[in-house]
């Protein structure tokens, strides 16, 4: 039964353009995981730099950071849209095929019970 599910998912996701943007995603969570690294691995600041001026960085660092998570999250975005859109297609396709599934049932119950009063 999974089977022609499969078929239609390959026909039907285009993989092509995943696999296009699969190195952008990678590089864009490479830096995020990058970027989150480098904070954690932050020295001590120097005694000429006050308490505020830490701040601010910090501040600053996870702006940054913000602004590059919401990038990959578009990204995400913008793959299940494209998935959503195969999925509305295989919905309306599974609709077709129970429409047309029953209609032969229906006939073919009809042809029986026809043939059954001959």
């Amino acid at each position: 039964m999974a089977l022609p599910w499969l078929s239609v998912l390959a026909k039907n996701i285009p993989w092509a353009e995943l696999v296009r943007r699969a190195p952008d995603i990678l590089e864009g969570s490479r830096q995020l995981l990058d970027s989150s690294r480098k904070l954690g691995q932050r020295t001590p600041a120097s005694s000429r730099q006050s308490g505020e001026q830490q701040l601010l960085d910090r501040v600053a660092a996870l702006e940054a950071r913000e602004v590059e998570q919401a990038r990959v999250v578009e990204q995400m975005a913008e793959q299940l849209d494209g998935l959503m859109g195969v999925v509305k297609l295989l919905a309306w396709q599974n609709r077709i095929w129970r429409g047309i599934v029953i209609g032969l049932c229906i006939f073919v119950f009809v042809l029986f019970v026809r043939l059954l009063r001959v």
